[in-house]
């Protein structure tokens, strides 16, 4: 998960969502009380692309302009479900208990309620229609009109103070800033992954990751394989280059053109696991914990000093 700042204008939402009829149909269904009116093709707007990509959603589309393809929650480049944050037909908690059978209907159309998420941390026994909330949060329970008897918009977007006023246990990119505060990470006892865990003391970091199953083996799994091996393969090349050649008078420099390049990679917005990256640069001891058990004996003591005494710029 990392923050994203998109615009939620009407005026920036994909053409169906601004369409007239769209609008008016939130009104209807906000009148009616329930989501039975709720269209997915509202909301979604599939599309063929072609024979080599298939079903595509041009939602999809507008939110890969922040998100650049990756989920929301797990920043994993997977197939992308239109997602609602807060959940349109029921409300469960984290334990997947039933705890309203009236969701937020009112906001099946809303641009900001949705997310690009993958099908894993959405659907498959993923997020779905979990939503719990932190105590002492007021529970927005039915939506509001305006003067002219229309659904009141502004009242919708998710960071409307009454939204976020209810105090979701669930993290949101867009609105919760600085998501890193949330999170630690930590290798697996088998060394075959790293896991994610929350560390505020509301729990909405480990809400989250339970919520989304941030922890599934293969997100575990390519948080080491494509943040920390690569890193880590990247300075034993270096080493064993040196080691054929008989040179090491260039080895701590090797060494941090290595760290410069992780440092620049917690910054490219495009790439997964971004807030993996970040951790591992946040301080000498978490670089410590998390790279340090994958370098070959020898050279731990080295990496570490130099990643001690870089100056990152």
């Amino acid at each position: 998960m990392r923050n994203v700042t998109r615009s939620y204008l009407i005026t920036d939402a994909p053409d169906i969502l601004q369409a007239e009829d769209t609008i008016a149909a939130s009104t209807i269904i906000a009148k009616a009380g329930d989501a039975s009116g709720i269209k997915r093709s509202l909301y979604s707007d599939p599309y063929t692309a072609g024979p080599d990509e298939g079903n595509q959603s041009r939602v999809i589309d507008k939110l890969n302009n922040w998100y650049f393809g990756k989920c929301a929650y797990c920043e994993r480049f997977y197939k992308l479900d239109v997602e609602h944050f807060r959940p349109k037909g029921e409300i469960r908690d984290e334990n997947n208990a039933l705890t309203s059978n009236i969701g937020y209907y009112w906001l099946g159309y809303e641009w900001s309620n949705l997310l690009p998420s993958c099908i894993s941390c959405n659907r498959d026994g993923g997020k779905n229609s979990k939503f719990p909330y932190i105590a002492g949060g007021k529970t927005v329970t039915a939506p509001t009109f305006n003067e002219s008897g229309n659904l009141d918009r502004e009242h919708c977007i998710v960071d409307h103070e009454l939204l976020v006023g209810e105090l979701p246990a669930l993290l949101n990119p867009e609105v919760d800033l600085n998501v890193e505060r949330f999170f630690a990470f930590e290798i697996d006892d088998d060394t075959e992954g790293i896991r994610i865990k929350g560390v505020d003391a509301d729990r909405r970091g480990e809400i989250t990751a339970i919520v989304c199953k941030l922890n599934r083996s293969e997100i575990r799994r390519e948080r080491l394989q494509h943040v920390v091996m690569e890193f880590v393969n990247s300075v034993h090349n270096s080493v064993a280059v040196l080691k054929s050649s008989g040179d090491n008078t260039n080895f701590k420099d090797q060494l941090n053109l290595h760290i410069q390049k992780i440092y620049r990679d917690c910054d490219e917005i495009k790439l997964s696991h971004t807030l993996l990256r970040k951790y591992i640069v946040a301080t000498p001891l978490n670089f410590q914990k998390i790279v340090i058990p994958f370098i070959i004996p020898e050279f731990k003591a080295i990496l570490s000093e130099a990643f001690t005494n870089y100056v990152h710029i």
